[in-house]
């Protein structure tokens, strides 16, 4: 009977408190399914409401292009951390610069230029990927999608899972 309720644990008042050895998981199967704008945006994809450890993401999103007669555009996207609720960041477009600050923050990103959808060349471009990179998360701290363009108008959409464990 006590192997089914974990490790045994005698308090000081003689009562006996089972202890279970498993971590807790929780998963998140999060989706995305914006309009990206020439500003920065986030979506908050987890609340750490407990410490936990995140890790195990994946993701897998579809980037659109502006419409016809709009500029082409450089489209960005990051996975974040934000540490005790602060403001997540804007993305810095500029030649030689950070995306963004502060790197060691960022768990995933990616990056892309599509055409309108007069002109020739790419108007969509699709992201797939995973990383084993694992973050300690403290309680208020947050894993937010990031999105932003740089000079038009486009459309993300896509699926992104995480694990946080206890």
């Amino acid at each position: 009977m006590s192997s089914s309720l974990g490790k045994r644990r005698r308090l000081n008042n003689n009562n006996i408190l089972y202890v279970n050895k498993q971590n807790r998981l929780n998963k998140r199967l999060f989706v995305i399914n914006e309009k990206v704008l020439t500003t920065t945006e986030h979506k908050t994809m987890h609340d750490a409401t407990y410490p936990c450890t995140i890790t195990g993401i994946r993701w897998s999103l579809t980037i659109q292009g502006p419409a016809s007669g709009e500029n082409d555009a450089n489209f960005s996207w990051a996975i974040v951390i934000t540490r005790d609720n602060n403001d997540t960041k804007s993305f810095n477009f500029a030649s030689e610069s950070n995306l963004y600050a502060p790197e060691q923050d960022v768990l995933a990103f990616g990056c892309c230029r599509l055409a309108n959808a007069d002109k020739p060349g790419p108007q969509t471009h699709h992201f797939e990927g995973s990383t084993k990179t694992m973050r300690k998360l403290q309680h208020e701290d947050q894993i937010k999608f990031v999105y932003g363009a740089e000079s038009s108008d486009g459309h993300v959409f896509g699926c992104v899972q995480s694990f946080c464990k206890t």
